[in-house]
């Protein structure tokens, strides 16, 4: 499967580049990274995709939803889940070098661990890693301080990083999503207004979390592939890594996938309206 991945989107990409395919004149995407591994490569996409897309930061992401800024590009912005140490890399040495600001969500609870052994527990058990490399580690609220003070902006991702799906209890469910957002502004001192759903397709994602996520919040991230051209409050973001080749990304920002998506993305629209 992965192998006929990959030959597709190179394929996809090959008919771009004869013009055969074209890409959208005006697209909104997400790009939603993880830890990054390698840097170098991580850098080097950056750069690639600055070719052919306009780079936006949050301020102009608030821009957009607010009506002030028009989508007249292929714009796309910088997401990162899951408060792995390498972000702060990332901010400080990459994001910051090419004058790029993104919107970092970290689980509460892994922001706070100390413990080698608990750190390694949550990320095999919470963040669903089976292999843990060497140089794996968490933020912590001194490294986030540093990512803020780049103007990069900072947005709540669970307590403990658990299926919200799976949470029966009302009050660990509010806790997961609202209360340790209310713990993590009074630990920056700032005001948290973005959030992410962990793991973040359709499975992952029933209407009690969505409403009680857009109670508490004005921006409201998945991880379900597509365009936010339309989108005002809740958003679709491309899940990418820095072991993907360039040809992916043109597939998955020109939208070449998004038809695989296109029911989760109704379903959750459809939700979130039933319940205003």
């Amino acid at each position: 499967m992965f192998l006929l991945k990959k030959i597709f989107n190179f394929l996809i990409f090959i008919l771009i580049k004869i013009n055969f395919l074209k890409l959208p004149e005006k697209s909104f995407r997400i790009l939603m990274f993880h830890d990054i591994v390698n840097f170098k490569k991580f850098y080097h996409q950056l750069l690639a995709l600055k070719k052919e897309w306009t780079f936006i930061n949050p301020n102009d992401f608030y821009k957009i939803t607010s009506g002030k800024k028009k989508i007249n590009k292929r714009y796309i912005m910088v997401t990162f889940d899951d408060g792995f140490k390498s972000n702060l890399i990332v901010a400080k040495k990459y994001l910051n070098k090419l004058k790029l600001k993104g919107i970092f969500f970290v689980p509460l609870k892994f922001i706070l661990l100390k413990n080698k052994k608990d750190k390694k527990d949550f990320i095999q058990n919470n963040l669903k890693l089976g292999k843990m490399s060497s140089n794996m580690n968490n933020l912590n609220t001194d490294d986030i301080k540093k990512i803020m003070h780049l103007n990069n902006i900072i947005g709540a991702h669970t307590y403990s990083h658990v299926n919200l799906k799976k949470i029966k209890n009302k009050k660990k469910l509010y806790f997961e999503i609202i209360g340790s957002a209310n713990k993590l502004e009074k630990i920056l001192k700032i005001k948290i207004l973005n959030f992410s759903f962990n793991f973040g397709r359709l499975k992952d994602i029933s209407p009690e979390t969505l409403n009680l996520s857009k109670k508490r919040f004005k921006y409201i991230f998945t991880g379900i592939r597509g365009d936010n051209i339309n989108s005002k409050k809740i958003f679709f973001r491309d899940n990418v890594s820095p072991k993907d080749n360039i040809f992916d990304f043109y597939t998955y920002l020109g939208g070449f996938l998004d038809f695989i998506y296109k029911n989760e993305r109704t379903i959750i629209k459809n939700n979130f309206k039933k319940e205003d």
